[in-house]
């Protein structure tokens, strides 16, 4: 049986090889101040949703994972998009195996195959106060998450 923490895991380690600005991510559960910071992406697995499914098959469900992209960067209007357009070309049609934790050289336990992104622009292009303008961007990717027919048994 898949575990959330194989999943995640082998996600963020995917993300952390792949994505052209791994630095500027601020990973689920850690404390960071975007106070001063110019850029960053939050990466979420949203949503964990199970299939109807035989009790001998393997695991199979989906889960919704969500980029979302911040830039105050005034001389570059189109920063968020920049990050967005990286994450979608990072994660859109890509598929992840999952490894077993205690040993990464083994055969994959599974995999997740993820679908096609959706943007959406949420951002403030206006001035708050006396905030500077937030541009926002959200990546909405679907995914199957399926154990391979060993790990599933």
């Amino acid at each position: 049986m898949l575990t959330a923490e194989q999943i995640t895991i082998a996600i963020q380690s995917f993300w952390q090889e792949q994505y052209p600005f791994a630095e500027a991510t601020v990973w689920p559960g850690t404390v960071a101040s975007t106070a001063t910071a110019a850029r960053w992406v939050e990466l979420w697995i949203d949503a964990w949703t199970g299939s109807a499914r035989r009790r001998t098959a393997a695991d199979r469900f989906e889960i919704a994972l969500v980029a979302h992209c911040f830039s105050r960067n005034r001389e570059n209007t189109l920063a968020a998009h920049e990050l967005a357009s990286a994450a979608r070309a990072t994660l859109e049609h890509r598929t992840i195996a999952i490894g077993p934790p205690d040993d990464p050289d083994a055969s994959p336990i599974g995999h997740v195959m993820f679908r096609e992104a959706e943007l959406h622009d949420v951002g403030r292009r206006q001035l708050l106060g006396h905030r500077e303008p937030l541009q926002q961007v959200i990546v909405a990717l679907s995914a199957v998450v399926e154990a391979t027919a060993a790990a599933g048994t």
